[in-house]
């Protein structure tokens, strides 16, 4: 059996890969987020209204942003949230009466081919729901749902963390370095740059033998 300190090692070995995904999300989701906003200039007065004290760039801000609010929302959707929702798939398989009647290859499957699935998309659903708006939560739920794919397949919360620290870190630069009036071809460059980034690095991420 694999020791905790040879594991902590290889999720630590995958770390960069989250750093550099992050700032992918980050370039491709606020380029599709601002989309959206220029919709309806009512919310997207209320999203600057709502974000302004997080862009305060005050040290203690920067904290929260990057550091703490990451780390509770980790512990708490994907640590908490996505851990809960698998047991209670895997208790409601077991009380099926034909559970322990079928194949075993076929009983085996049942949790990660449907109950992860589905808690996943539960755990990023209460995520969506936390930021509050419709705007902000459709934003969350997809990256939810990439974050509870990154913790079931580390098995672990800690490049989760990494991943969400980095889109929270990269917001804030963009903010305070991006201008404002900034064309919309460099905009749309940079996100599919962010895109290209992102699927590089997951697909890296998935592909590491290490972390299964």
């Amino acid at each position: 059996m694999e020791s905790l300190f040879s594991r902590f090692k290889r999720i630590l070995s995958v770390l960069p890969l989250m750093v550099l995904s992050g700032a992918g999300i980050q370039l491709f989701f606020s380029y599709i987020l601002g989309l959206l906003l220029s919709l309806s200039s009512e919310a997207a007065d209320e999203y600057d209204r709502v974000m302004a004290p997080l862009l305060s760039m005050t040290p203690e801000m920067i904290l929260h942003v990057c550091v703490r609010a990451p780390l509770f929302e980790e512990l708490l959707f994907r640590g908490i949230g996505l851990g809960f929702f698998c047991l209670l798939f895997f208790l409601a398989f077991l009380k099926r009466k034909d559970a322990f009647s079928e194949e075993p290859v076929r009983a085996g499957r049942f949790l990660p081919r449907y109950g992860y699935a589905a808690a996943n998309v539960l755990q990023a659903l209460l995520f969506g729901i936390y930021h509050g708006n419709i705007y902000q939560g459709g934003y969350a739920f997809i990256i939810g749902l990439i974050f509870g794919w990154i913790c079931l397949r580390a098995r672990s919360v800690i490049p989760g963390i990494a991943a969400h620290s980095s889109v929270n870190l990269c917001g804030l630069i963009m903010e305070s370095l991006l201008p404002a009036d900034t064309g919309e071809g460099i905009r749309f460059l940079l996100a599919a740059a962010g895109l290209f980034l992102t699927i590089t690095c997951l697909r890296r991420f998935a592909n590491r033998e290490t972390i299964h």
